[in-house]
Order: structure tokens, then C-alpha cells, then sequence
């Protein structure tokens, strides 16, 4: 019974929290949000920042394996 009542308040808090979230983002404007960006300097990354060389094709998406849960026969 317990879990049911923690479940059920737990669900009741996330919807408020959203509901809250929701409501500051309607506040928002996209010309502050413009203007902020302005602000921002345009320098490059410093080195730490940098994204690294691509090595070869990265996937477009994960996949599954194909047999899941089941050993590999050699």
C-alpha cells in the first residue's frame, strides 16, 4: 500500500513540477534570449573544449544486438 501512496505523490509532484516549468518558460522571450546571445564573445573553443577529429563513420544510431542474451557460438 505503501508503494502505491509513494508512486501516486511522486507522480502528483512531477506534474506540478512541470506544470510550474511550463509556465516560467511562457515568461520567456525570444528577442531577451537573442539579446543575451550577443553578449557572448565569438572566440574560438579553448583547447580543452574542443570536440575531437573524426576517426572513421560513426553509426547514425544505436542498434540492438542481434541475439540478446544469447553467447556467441564460435
Amino acid at each position: 500500500m505503501n508503494q502505491l501512496i509513494s508512486s501516486a505523490v511522486g507522480e502528483k509532484l512531477a506534474a506540478l513540477m512541470t506544470e510550474d516549468y511550463l509556465a516560467r518558460a511562457s515568461r520567456g522571450s525570444r528577442k531577451a534570449y537573442d539579446g543575451v546571445l550577443r553578449r557572448v564573445p565569438d572566440v574560438p573553443p579553448e583547447a580543452r573544449d574542443e570536440l575531437p577529429k573524426k576517426q572513421g563513420k560513426v553509426p547514425a544510431r544505436a542498434t540492438k544486438p542481434r541475439n540478446p542474451g544469447k553467447e556467441i557460438k564460435r
